[in-house]
């Protein structure tokens, strides 16, 4: 398959040389001043507008998620493991169907997998953990979290293994709140299209928010911000508009559904403050499991979070949405890497014989490696 403006690869070195663009480049860091962490993901052919989703959103016959991952747990038992991330991830590993991506912090591991079989050529993608962001309402964009002790990721893989009816009714809700926070907040804006400030006054009131809610205040949120250190409340237009999203905010908070949610995420992990920035749960990021296994250790895993309502994208033009806002995120879609067709069975012989990256030593498991000694054997026989 032809493609313009490619960039190829013929061998593992000028793979390892594609990085030395990434290093050299400035990339802007997120506020926690991170660094940098380039992630890939190997592919065996070009897909176009599923190329970044992940198995639950892929699947043919639509299955709902909550039917997937409950069957899946009455019958093998996952209690011994830390929390719900620990869950998801799990059943990723072991083929269920997810809103979790596979990635990996070699780049090596993922030629590995853009060489397998097919009649194409094979792609390496490239994701930058904090790359700039959209512009956006919530300051919550970050990109990357380690899954040990993250609100974010617990609060959304227990969202994720919730019932479809309570899932999409919370969805349902943050959309919801979404539209109330922008045209409030707009209404009070010189410019009522300038996301960037609609954003600062929705920072500004979730601060404020959260402190009020977990300092266990005695009086009202009203009483609370009507103080002058507090600058936009001091004008009465931005005293309302605090108050007006304050007051959608807990008919969020408060719903009988999230509610649901906080109950379960206090099961799964113990106590948590019951308050949440709902606009930081819409968009993709990554997680580094803390799960000890082998084959994640040894392929230097990673999982990209996709934390979309999966029951309203039925459509393939939904689903390429979903792809293009992975991609505006994450991706650094200029500096993929195509695999010739012609170059593959080379490379995975230089992989195994130059490397030790194999079939046996990407899936350490007895099946996968006696699959591998006896195609190298009945290959030299």
């Amino acid at each position: 398959m032809s493609c313009k403006n490619c960039r190829y690869a013929n061998s593992i070195s000028e793979v390892l040389n594609e990085p030395m663009d990434l290093l050299n480049s400035k990339m802007s860091a997120d506020g926690r001043q991170l660094p940098h962490l380039f992630l890939y993901r190997g592919q065996e052919k070009r897909y176009s507008n599923t190329k970044y989703l992940a198995s639950l959103y892929r699947q043919k016959n639509k299955v709902e998620e909550y039917t997937l991952t409950s069957e899946y747990m009455r019958i093998c038992n996952l209690n011994s493991l830390d929390n719900n991330f620990s869950r998801l991830s799990y059943m990723q590993h072991f083929g269920l169907p997810t809103r979790l991506l596979d990635v990996t912090s070699n780049i090596l591991v993922a030629l590995y997998f853009a060489c397998l079989s097919s009649d194409d050529d094979g792609i390496i993608d490239v994701f930058l953990t904090n790359k700039e962001q959209p512009v956006g309402i919530s300051k919550n964009q970050f990109c990357y979290y380690n899954s040990i002790d993250n609100d974010t990721v617990e609060i959304l893989s227990t969202l994720a293994l919730m019932s479809g009816d309570i899932k999409s009714n919370i969805y349902y809700r943050i959309h919801n709140f979404k539209k109330k926070v922008e045209k409030t907040f707009s209404s009070i804006s010189n410019d009522s299209n300038d996301i960037e400030m609609i954003g600062k006054y929705y920072n500004f009131f979730y601060c404020l928010k959260r402190q009020y809610m977990i300092s266990n205040q005695n009086i009202s949120f009203e009483r609370y911000i009507n103080n002058p250190i507090f600058s936009y409340c001091g004008d009465k237009e931005f005293y309302k508009a605090f108050i007006t999203v304050s007051d959608a905010y807990d008919e969020l908070n408060y719903s009988e559904q999230v509610q649901s949610l906080y109950s379960s995420i206090s099961k799964d992990i113990g106590y948590f403050p019951r308050v949440i920035d709902f606009l930081g749960l819409l968009h993709p990021f990554f997680v580094r499991p803390n799960i000890n296994n082998p084959r994640i250790n040894a392929q230097s895993g990673y999982f990209l979070f996709e934390p979309y309502e999966y029951t309203n994208y039925e459509s393939t033009e939904d689903l390429s949405k979903i792809n293009y806002d992975i991609e505006k995120r994450l991706v650094l879609k200029n500096l993929s890497i195509t695999i010739p067709l012609c170059k593959k069975k080379s490379i995975l012989k230089d992989l195994d014989i130059k490397c030790g990256i194999n079939r046996a030593t990407l899936f350490p498991d007895s099946e996968n490696i006696a699959k591998y000694v006896s195609d190298d054997f009945l290959a030299n026989y």
